[in-house]
């Protein structure tokens, strides 16, 4: 197996989507992990990548609400597998195309970044 060198981040997400799938596992060992929504997944997603990723609770959910992969146990080669195949047919599926691109428009950082700002100047409850 060939391994890549390091890409400087401003080119990740172009490298990125040239992958067919991404992939994304983490086992269900900690709450951490059950409930964690991995930065691995957003990348995917902004790169217009189809993801399979574990059925996590909180993974699950983000990929069952826009439709965006395959949510699989980690700990099973052949569902795995299965999901794989799946998701390497999809590529070329233009809904499941415009699903990720959906959710690339509403997942993003300018979005959330602007989120983030307003509930932090929300707690101190309006004494600025």
């Amino acid at each position: 197996m060939t391994q890549l060198p390091s890409v400087p981040l401003s080119e990740l997400l172009s490298n990125t989507a040239e992958a067919d799938v991404g992939v994304t596992l983490l086992q269900d060992t900690c709450e951490n992990h059950r409930l964690a929504l991995p930065n691995k997944l957003f990348e995917y997603i902004a790169a217009g990548v189809p993801v399979v990723a574990s059925a996590l609770p909180e993974t699950e959910r983000l990929i069952d609400a826009y439709g965006v992969g395959w949510c699989v146990a980690p700990d099973n080669p052949a569902a795995l597998a299965d999901a794989l195949r799946e998701a390497i047919r999809g590529r070329e599926d233009l809904a499941l195309r415009a699903r990720i691109a959906r959710a690339a428009a509403e997942l993003n950082w300018a979005l959330e970044g602007d989120r983030l700002i307003k509930l932090y100047a929300g707690l101190d409850g309006g004494s600025r």
